[in-house]
C-alpha cells in the first residue's frame, strides 16, 4: 500500500507555481518566436494529486536518510577500523535507518560481519546489483513519480548500482585483475542506467523539478534552439531536461533503455543480463569496450554486444573473488566425492594419472580431443586463465571427446580399458560436475547471505527480537499491527 504523505502547505505550493510561471514565461518567449503552440501553466489542483506530493516528499526523505546513514556510521566505526578507505563509498548504503530494535540489531550484525570478512559481506550486498532484473526499471515505464516511489523502496541496491558505475570507485576493486576491472568498466553504463532513480530523487530536491511544465519534444526542441541564438542559460535542471528531450540520451530513460536493448539485441532481460551481456567494438587491435548505446545507434559486424563465459559471468555477478574461491573449492569437492578420490585435489596429480603408456608418449598418439579437453581442465581450475570456471569451454571439450572415443554413439564405459577407460571416466566425472553448477550456487548463495535477508525475509527471526529486546517493536491488538516507539542506543561493535 502506498505510503501517504503530508500535503504541500501554502508556502511550498505558493513557491511552486511561482516558479512556474517563471520557467512558462521564459519558454514561450521563444515559443513565440518559434511561432509554436505556447507551453500551458501547472494547473494548482496537481499539487494536490497524491503522485505530486509523494513525489516532493520522498526527495526530502531520502535526503534525510542519506544523511542518518552517514552519521550513523561515522559513530559505528572508526576510521582505523576500515579494511580499506574505499569501504566507506559502499558500506555506508547499507545502514538501516529506522528507530526500532530489529534495524539496531541488522546493523550491529553488519559492521560485526563486515570487521570479520568484508570481502563476503560485499559478495553479498553487490550480487543484488549484478543481479538486478531490469523488467522492473521497464514497468515504472520512465515515469519520474515511479521512479521516486522505487528508489525510496530499493536505495540499497541503486545506491551501490551507482557507487559501482562510477569510474572514480576503481580503488573499492583495486586488488581483482585487470580482466576483472575490464569487466567492471563494460558494466558500466547498464549499471548507471539501474542507478538513474537515485538521479531523480536529487533533482526532486529543486523546486524546478516540480515547477517544470508539460511540454512537446518539438516545444523543447524550438526553446533549445531559439534560447541557444540568444545566448539564454536555463537554470540547471530546466536546461538538462530541455536537453533530455530534444536529444537522444535514452539513457536517462531506463525502461526505454533496457527495452530497446532487448528489442534490437535479442536479449533477455532477466537476473543475469547486468552480469551476462556487454557491448563490444571489434577493432583491427582486438575487442574494445563499447556502449550498449553505441550498439543501438550503429548495430553491424563490429559493434555488437556478446554473451560473456561462464568464469567472466561468476566473477562479474559477485564483484570480487570471494565467491569464485568458494565455488571454485566446492567444485573440487563436489568432482573429488563423484569420482570417490580421497587424495586432495591436484590437477597436476589428475593429469600425470591420466597419461598413456610409454608407447603412446613415444609415438606422440594422444588423441588432440584429449589434449584439448585436459587443457580445458587446467584452463577451469586456473584463475589466471581466460578459461576459468568456464564451464561451457569445458563441457565442449568433454563431449567432443566422447564423441571421438565412442564414435557418436551412446557413452559406455563397459566396452573400454585400460588408459582409454580413466580417460573417458575422467571426462564423464568431469561432465557430472558441471551439471551439478546450480546446486553448487545455490549452497555458496546461503552461506554468503546467512544473516542477511532472503527474499522478503528478514535475518531476524520474530523469537530473536523478542529475546534481545525486551520491547517489541510491533504489537497486535485486537488484529490489528501498531508501531511502538522505542529508544535505541547505537553501540560501538568491539570484535
Amino acid at each position: 500500500m502506498p505510503k501517504k504523505y503530508e500535503p504541500l502547505s501554502k508556502q511550498e505550493k505558493e513557491a511552486i507555481i511561482k516558479r512556474n510561471k517563471e520557467i512558462v514565461n521564459e519558454m514561450n518567449t521563444f515559443l513565440k518566436q518559434a511561432r509554436e503552440e505556447p507551453v500551458k501553466e501547472l494547473d494548482s489542483k496537481k499539487l494536490d494529486d497524491p503522485s505530486f506530493v509523494s513525489s516532493y516528499r520522498i526527495a526530502e526523505e531520502m535526503k534525510q536518510i542519506k544523511s542518518r546513514q552517514e552519521d550513523m556510521l561515522h559513530f559505528m566505526l572508526d576510521e582505523s577500523d576500515y579494511h580499506s578507505p574505499a569501504d566507506k563509498k559502499w558500506l555506508v548504503h547499507l545502514i538501516k535507518t529506522e528507530n526500532n530494535q530489529e534495524d539496531t540489531l541488522y546493523n550491529q550484525q553488519l559492521i560485526k560481519d563486515y570487521k570479520n570478512n568484508p570481502d563476503k559481506l560485499k559478495a553479498h550486498f553487490f550480487k543484488k546489483v549484478t543481479s538486478f532484473n531490469p523488467v522492473k526499471l521497464v514497468n515504472l515505464k520512465d515515469d519520474k513519480s515511479k521512479m521516486l516511489e522505487f528508489y525510496r523502496e530499493n536505495h540499497e541496491i541503486i545506491d551501490l548500482a551507482n557507487v559501482l558505475s562510477d569510474p572514480k570507485n576503481e580503488d573499492i576493486y583495486a586488488d581483482q585483475n585487470e580482466a576483472f576491472k575490464k569487466g567492471i568498466k563494460e558494466m558500466s553504463e547498464p549499471l548507471s542506467v539501474i542507478a538513474y532513480p537515485a538521479k531523480v530523487a536529487k533533482d526532486a530536491l529543486d523546486t524546478d523539478f516540480h515547477a517544470m511544465p508539460e511540454l512537446s519534444k518539438d516545444q523543447a526542441h524550438w526553446v533549445v534552439v531559439k534560447a541557444d541564438n540568444a545566448n539564454k542559460e536555463f537554470a540547471p535542471y530546466v536546461r538538462d531536461t530541455l536537453e533530455e528531450m530534444e536529444g537522444d540520451d535514452i539513457t536517462r530513460r531506463p525502461g526505454q533503455y533496457f527495452n530497446k536493448i532487448k528489442d534490437v539485441c535479442h536479449i533477455k532481460l532477466n537476473n543475469e543480463f547486468v552480469s551476462r551481456w556487454h557491448a563490444v567494438d571489434h577493432t583491427e587491435d582486438g575487442d574494445e569496450i563499447a556502449d550498449f548505446t553505441d550498439v543501438l545507434k550503429d548495430r553491424d559486424d563490429n559493434t555488437n554486444s556478446v554473451q560473456r563465459n561462464d568464469g567472466e559471468y561468476h566473477q562479474m555477478r559477485y564483484v570480487n573473488s570471494y565467491y569464485t574461491n568458494k565455488y571454485t573449492e566446492a567444485w573440487k569437492d563436489k568432482f573429488q566425492q563423484i569420482r570417490k578420490d580421497k587424495k586432495p585435489f591436484d590437477v597436476a596429480r589428475i593429469k600425470d594419472e591420466h597419461k598413456g603408456g610409454w608407447y603412446e608418449r613415444l609415438r606422440g598418439t594422444t588423441s588432440k580431443e584429449y589434449k584439448r579437453f585436459i587443457q580445458a581442465f587446467e584452463d577451469y581450475n586456473d584463475p589466471k586463465s581466460e578459461h576459468y570456471l568456464d564451464k561451457e569451454h569445458l563441457s565442449s571439450r568433454g563431449n567432443a571427446y566422447l564423441r571421438h572415443k565412442f564414435k557418436g554413439k551412446e557413452v559406455d564405459l563397459s566396452k573400454l580399458s585400460g588408459t582409454s577407460l580413466k580417460r573417458a571416466k575422467l571426462v564423464n566425472d568431469t561432465l557430472e560436475t558441471l551439471k551439478q553448477e546450480k546446486t553448487i550456487e545455490n549452497d555458496i548463495d546461503r552461506e554468503i547471505s546467512e544473516g542477511y535477508q532472503l527474499g522478503n525475509e528478514s535475518f531476524l527471526e520474530a523469537s530473536d527480537v523478542e529475546e534481545l529486546a525486551p520491547n517489541k517493536v510491533m504489537i497486535k491488538e485486537h488484529g490489528v499491527e501498531q508501531n511502538i516507539d522505542v529508544d535505541i542506543e547505537l553501540e560501538k561493535i568491539e570484535i
